[in-house]
């Protein structure tokens, strides 16, 4: 399969100018030791294309994401993107914004280095997006330079400067995460700014959950998190190992608060 990668170029350069839609894989390379290292220079230049999806970044590279080259795109999720240097090393001072793409709407994070660079409201390439996902999955490896700006509480605060925002999904995983210390975290979001939905996702590639419920029977965290998000309609908690106990606690508090609260769900 991947001696063949190189024909898919021409081919989609030729269809370039007329795609709306392009979604390009499930990212596994790094499974079982196997990398590939062949990589696909796709056409810069997409004057139609709509959506867009590249978890497989380290085959089929885009380059720079300039506004001339994406016109009508308004959805995008990458698992890593290229930053051009100005994301780097902007300077407050100096007289040449970065480039933005004003239509994107919908916008998915694959990893954290990306996610704090892009959120810095000078460098933030996408500022009218008002649905964000934010994956953690594939932060480590690129966090040498941030230590603590990685930790959530402070991935969390960086959410402030999204200033359209109405929908936020967090997706943790791979390591076992304490439901306690996320609850912590979440601590510092602002919920009273538009937002309207917020999803909590723990995601393990074996359970395809991450986070353990390790709340006590008088821990009452979870119960305080709920009445901090009592300006959403949705709260979704997924990927969660859940104690009977805390889910019973938390419904029938829910019970109590009628309907003053989110909508609130736990899978």
């Amino acid at each position: 399969m991947t001696d063949n990668l190189h024909q898919l170029s021409p081919l989609l350069t030729q269809v370039s100018k007329t795609l709306e839609k392009l979604y390009l894989g499930i990212n596994t390379s790094q499974i079982n030791g196997y990398t590939t290292h062949h990589r696909v220079s796709l056409s810069p230049s997409f004057p139609k294309l709509k959506y867009f999806k590249n978890l497989v970044s380290d085959i089929f590279e885009v380059g720079e994401f300039l506004p001339e080259n994406f016109p009508c795109l308004v959805s995008l999720s990458m698992d890593l993107f290229d930053l051009c240097s100005d994301h780097i090393s902007w300077d407050v001072h100096q007289d040449k914004p970065v480039k933005t793409i004003e239509g994107v709407r919908k916008l998915q994070i694959g990893n954290l280095r990306d996610f704090l660079i892009i959120s810095n409201p000078h460098t933030n390439t996408f500022p009218n997006v008002t649905h964000l996902t934010i994956k953690k999955l594939q932060g480590a490896r690129y966090l040498t330079n941030f230590g603590e700006a990685a930790k959530l509480s402070n991935v969390v605060r960086s959410c402030v400067t999204w200033k359209h925002l109405t929908h936020l999904e967090i997706v943790l995983g791979t390591d076992e995460l304490p439901l306690s210390k996320i609850l912590e975290a979440l601590e510092s979001l602002d919920v009273v700014s538009g937002l309207s939905e917020l999803r909590i996702a723990g995601q393990d590639s074996m359970y395809n959950k991450a986070i353990f419920d390790n709340l006590s029977r008088d821990d009452e965290k979870l119960t305080d998190f709920i009445t901090k998000c009592s300006t959403l309609k949705r709260l979704i908690f997924q990927g969660v190992w859940w104690k009977a106990g805390s889910v019973l606690r938390a419904m029938e508090f829910l019970a109590r608060r009628g309907s003053s609260h989110p909508v609130v769900i736990f899978e």
